[in-house]
């Protein structure tokens, strides 16, 4: 998410590096800098106003081609600094199917939340633990079946994470521009919690 009001707060020399024809930043924080420039009375010449407007155009065309698979994972990733940082898609799938759909859910309440949407939160926290107590249960009935090369719990997971990407694509809003956040921490968070059931689970032997 482009925040107008943390580009408002740099200097004048800052947001002119957003005018620059190597600008890496997307089309609306150069869009954004441009405006704010102007009225804080900066004049441009036709030429100069006329180049800017094109480098915004080029940009904009640019983010709306949809080419790499990345992209359909994470169309609105983006390197911009000022862009609000939340786990990819990419990383809630992993967690989701490596490690629990619960962890993945974790990873997407936390987005929601960090763009204010409380409803996609609470839906998102409510299906990650109404899942998994329906896998639980499904599991200790069943028992961990295995269908050649994949085992039942893999497939439940699996199936877990594609019921998040729904709910992402249905409640997140799709002109939020983000950067991906480093997902170091919560790794070594579930990491921490697999190894102390595992410890648990073989001092019962």
């Amino acid at each position: 998410m482009v925040s107008k009001k943390v580009i408002a707060k740099l200097s004048d020399r800052e947001l002119e590096n957003y005018l620059k024809p190597d600008s890496r930043f997307v089309s609306k924080s150069v869009c954004l800098a441009f405006d704010i420039l102007k009225e804080r009375g900066k004049a441009f010449s036709p030429a100069e106003a006329e180049r800017i407007q094109q480098l915004i155009q080029s940009k904009e065309e640019a983010e709306n081609e949809s080419v790499t698979m990345d992209d359909k994972w994470d169309k609105n990733l983006t390197e911009d600094q000022t862009a609000i940082e939340l786990y990819s898609n990419k990383v809630i799938w992993f967690f989701s199917v490596v490690f629990g759909v619960l962890f993945g859910t974790a990873l997407q309440v936390f987005n929601f939340f960090k763009v204010n949407d409380r409803k996609g939160a609470t839906i998102s926290l409510l299906f990650g633990l109404s899942y998994f107590v329906g896998q639980i249960y499904l599991l200790n009935y069943i028992g961990d079946v295995r269908y050649g090369k994949m085992s039942l719990r893999f497939l439940l997971d699996g199936l877990g994470a594609f019921g998040l990407s729904l709910i992402r694509e249905q409640m997140f809003q799709s002109e939020t521009q983000y950067r991906a956040k480093s997902f170091t921490v919560p790794l070594v968070i579930t990491i921490s919690i697999h190894l102390v059931i595992i410890y648990f689970m073989f001092s019962e032997l």
